[in-house]
């Protein structure tokens, strides 16, 4: 089975599965490790379609690792605590 196409990306995008998965996740352990996953996902989408798309759609991929960093910073804070408590 080859790679997916553009059009299955689309409709499907592994970059969306994982942005919706870290800005959902209810577990303070299991947050950073989602963001990273889906900001890792939204930047390997960027590298692909940077080189054959406009100018907008970097600008909403750059929109959307924004979008996750008040997460970031929340879990990194939480585990902070974590840590701190044990």
């Amino acid at each position: 089975m080859g790679a997916p196409s553009d059009e299955h990306d689309f409709e499907f995008p592994d970059w969306h599965l994982a942005y919706h998965a870290a800005v959902v996740e209810t577990d303070r352990f299991k947050v950073l490790e989602l963001v990273q996953a889906a900001e890792n996902a939204i930047s390997k989408r960027l590298e692909r379609i940077t080189a054959r798309s406009g100018h907008e759609v970097q600008e909403l991929a750059e929109e959307l690792l924004r979008a996750l960093e008040p997460t970031r910073k929340a879990a990194l804070a939480t585990a902070s605590c974590a840590l701190e408590s044990a």
